[in-house]
């Protein structure tokens, strides 16, 4: 399982709490352990009213990646100075408010924060070839749109724990980024009140993209889920199963029995006058019926079992059926600056030069591949710098 799949960390929650606030057009600011936020000229969210002094939010960040589900007596003190972490009320809250009307903030990075050294890929830093210089030339503006979306693996008859993930789309490409979020925002610049970078559309385009990498990450947790469903499928179909057949053993049983009693009524009749016989035929009629009613029961759930109880088996699967539910929590579009990454690499007696085209902080759009077979280079197929050029290291080593 992956951690994205996990229970959100502090740090994970402190990220989105900042996007969320900064895209109402609030200034956020943090002090060590404690978060304050400013709803200067624009009216805080409602739900936030009973946290605020006037206009003004001060929270304290959870020290733990993982806190407790808190108490009764946890919400009352939380309603003073509020709390941020993993599963705490006022991050409860928050996500809730942002899922019902998930913001669209918009932000901007300027300039490469930290230099272009930190664009350099991490399949080429731990390759063989050595970056000799490395220089960054912008081009164009760019974006991006990082999302926050809460996931829940779930069935009707078991619920499962949510979970929060933040993707980075590219939605040009519809391809996600790989780039931690947090550091994204970090380094951006809230636009509070700016038009959004790009069109609805495209917002909605990369929603798409980013539910559909979060249920890929999630592919581990919903086999588990699955497999748990069908076991209790099983479990609870077997048992049907054989409340079904004793209660056939009964119905047969119940029915030999009357066959018994109308045959020993049988004999009787051969004797009887008056009202003993008016009794004995209106008993025979009676037994009659109900053998009527036994057979047909009987032939139902012969009928069922030969063909493996399809309506009960389709109703427990349906009641145990896996739902992957997904929703924006806070969406924010990045502007960033794009060009490309002129890098001079050296290796095995040689250099050679590559240029991958980047977006500042979100590192390279694409991978670059092996000019002789057209591979992707990466950590199981390395960049190798020759005399005679770039290669991976399926050419180079065979």
């Amino acid at each position: 399982m992956t951690k994205t799949t996990l229970v959100p960390t502090t740090e994970r929650v402190v990220g989105l709490t900042r996007q969320y606030f900064e895209s109402v057009g609030a200034t956020v600011r943090q002090d060590g352990a404690e978060l304050t936020v400013e709803f200067d000229g624009v009216a805080p969210p409602e739900w936030v009213g009973g946290y605020c002094d006037r206009s003004r939010l001060v929270a304290t960040v959870a020290d733990r990646a993982e806190s407790e589900t808190p108490t009764a007596d946890s919400e009352t003190a939380e309603s003073e100075t509020p709390t941020i972490g993993p599963e705490t009320p006022f991050t409860r809250r928050l996500i809730d408010a942002a899922a019902t009307h998930h913001p669209v903030g918009t932000a901007t990075v300027t300039g490469v924060p930290g230099g272009a050294e930190t664009l350099v890929p991490a399949w080429l830093r731990a390759s063989p070839a050595r970056v000799a210089s490395v220089e960054f030339y912008p081009y164009y503006d760019g974006r991006v749109v990082c999302a926050w979306l809460r996931a829940a693996v779930e069935t009707p008859s078991q619920y499962q724990r949510e979970s929060l993930h933040a993707v980075v789309v590219d939605p040009d490409t519809g391809n996600r980024i790989d780039c931690d979020p947090t550091a994204l925002l970090d380094a951006a610049e809230s636009d509070a009140g700016a038009r959004a970078v790009g069109s609805e559309s495209d917002v909605e385009r990369a929603l798409v993209e980013a539910r559909s990498h979060v249920v890929a990450e999630l592919d581990e947790t919903i086999e588990h889920a699955e497999d748990s469903a069908g076991r209790a499928a099983a479990a609870a179909f077997e048992e049907y199963a054989e409340r079904q057949r004793a209660r056939l053993s009964e119905r047969r049983a119940e029915r030999d029995e009357i066959e018994q009693r109308l045959a020993t009524i049988g004999d009787r009749l051969a004797d009887a006058t008056g009202d003993d016989r008016v009794e004995l035929l209106e008993e025979r009629a009676e037994l009659t019926d109900r053998r009527t009613e036994l057979n047909e029961a009987v032939s139902r759930i012969e009928t069922a079992d030969a063909d493996g109880f399809p309506a009960e088996r389709e109703r427990l699967q349906r009641r145990h059926s896996v739902a992957v539910r997904t929703r924006p929590v806070a969406v924010t579009t990045v502007a960033v600056e794009r060009g490309d990454l002129a890098l001079e690499l050296v290796g095995d007696g040689g250099r050679a030069t590559l240029d991958l085209s980047v977006g500042a902080v979100t590192g390279p759009r694409r991978t670059p591949s092996c000019p002789d077979c057209g591979s992707e280079y990466g950590p199981q197929n390395e960049l190798r710098v020759t005399i005679a050029g770039l290669a991976c290291a399926d050419c180079h080593d065979g």
